[in-house]
């Protein structure tokens, strides 16, 4: 928590309602929320022998459907453009980047727990960080440097360890 505060300080110290970040925020809060409680859905399914891949075939033809019913309610425009880059990147992310992402996300569930899977959360903003400093030459600033090896060196601890048996 301590490398979360001092690399969001400038975010926390100086939060309004009046700018939108409270709309941020909660949707941040429902999208931690929501991974979470999808981590407990699987290591239930999992626990009651139920089969991955069709489940996972339901979860997202539900979601899917729960997009388009907003889409219509919203009144957005449905649209798709014929182009090969537009196909391809659009395969990509629903093959590549969802289905699969998924499956393997979901068999480190298997492997690891739910609670250790977690840290993906944690590695996550890590790997966008360093990937914007290639790509967008993210400048980092002294709040970086000190929270980012403050917030690895916390979730290394917390993965290491021991678990204690329950009595």
């Amino acid at each position: 928590m301590i490398g979360i505060i001092i690399i969001f300080s400038d975010e926390i110290f100086n939060f309004s309602l009046a700018n939108g970040t409270h709309v941020g925020l909660f949707l941040a809060l429902l999208g931690t929320f929501s991974a979470s409680t999808g981590n407990m859905v699987h290591q239930r399914n999992l626990n009651n022998n139920f089969s991955l891949i069709p489940t996972l075939a339901y979860a997202m033809l539900y979601g899917s459907l729960v997009t388009l019913l907003i889409t219509q309610i919203k009144g957005t425009e449905l649209l798709f453009e014929y182009s090969f880059s537009y196909i391809a990147s659009l395969a990509y992310l629903s093959i590549v980047g969802s289905i699969f992402a998924f499956i393997f996300y979901l068999r480190l569930l298997e492997k690891v727990g739910a609670g250790r899977a977690g840290y993906v959360g944690v590695v996550m903003p890590v790997l966008a960080l360093l990937i914007s400093t290639v790509f967008e030459n993210l400048e980092w600033q002294q709040d970086l440097i000190i929270g980012l090896p403050i917030l690895i060196i916390g979730a290394v601890l917390v993965i290491n360890q021991k678990i204690k048996p329950a009595k």
